[in-house]
């Protein structure tokens, strides 16, 4: 293993690890929350006390900066594997990053109303404004849960490169990336369900995506074995065999 790779794979095993499990920690939050389409007035009453929607906004973009850094380290140490960079990677990076990005922007509608209900505290007593806070927290859930599509791309480009330069092992690099490829079209379709435990944002929609996070702990887990186990040797500008 070159130290390139060894580097990449440490940082992208403590990267993966840290982030599935900052974003699991706050999974529980959606079994707690308003379902979607609920009135504005119970969005505030959630949101407001101890700070809870700036802290679970924070965590959620630390969660998935987390995450991005851990694609685009998987992609260097496939492009190391390659000797160039391939179009699975271009494909997994990309994509990366902008779900990342949406994930990030998402819960700034959610913390812009409750910021707003802080300093103006007679904001969510009329209907109109009531009926603005349902329509931004529906347009948050929506904008994470369209991103799940682009997410799938992700894994089909992990596959992708898994097959010609192997990093992982088959169960995960192939049958796994498969799965959790669907797991996030699964997870893409409540969409079409408005309100309830299902729609998105909700408990058992999220819950699809504990097999996104399962699979970025189990590569992570790996990596970091695999980079403790093996001691780095200096680059030689080669393409690297798989040990």
């Amino acid at each position: 293993m070159s130290s390139t790779e060894h580097t990449c794979l440490r940082w992208a095993g403590m990267s993966a690890v840290a982030g599935a499990l900052v974003q699991l920690a706050q999974s529980p939050a959606a079994g707690a929350y308003p379902h979607n389409g609920s009135d504005g007035a119970a969005f505030l009453a959630w949101g407001l006390p101890g700070r809870r929607m700036e802290i679970l906004g924070i965590g959620w973009a630390v969660g998935w900066g987390l995450l991005l850094q851990f694609m685009i380290l998987l992609g260097v140490a496939y492009t190391r594997r390659a000797g160039r960079t391939t179009a699975a990677v271009k494909v997994m990076t990309y994509n990366m990053i902008c779900v990342t990005t949406v994930q990030v922007i998402a819960p700034a509608l959610d913390i812009a109303f409750i910021h707003m209900a802080r300093h103006h505290p007679g904001f969510g007593t009329g209907q109109a404004e009531r009926d603005l806070i349902t329509l931004l927290w529906g347009a948050c859930n929506i904008l994470a849960t369209l991103s799940m599509f682009q997410l799938s791309l992700v894994w089909v480009a992990v596959f992708a490169a898994n097959h010609r330069w192997p990093l992982l092992p088959p169960v995960l690099g192939r049958w796994g990336t498969a799965g959790v490829a669907v797991l996030c079209v699964a997870a893409a379709g409540s969409l079409f369900v408005p309100s309830g435990p299902w729609a998105p944002g909700s408990l058992f929609a999220v819950a699809l995506w504990f097999g996104v996070y399962a699979w970025i702990i189990a590569a992570g887990v790996i990596f970091l074995r695999r980079a403790g186990l093996h001691a780095p040797r200096p680059d030689s500008g080669t393409r690297q065999s798989v040990p």
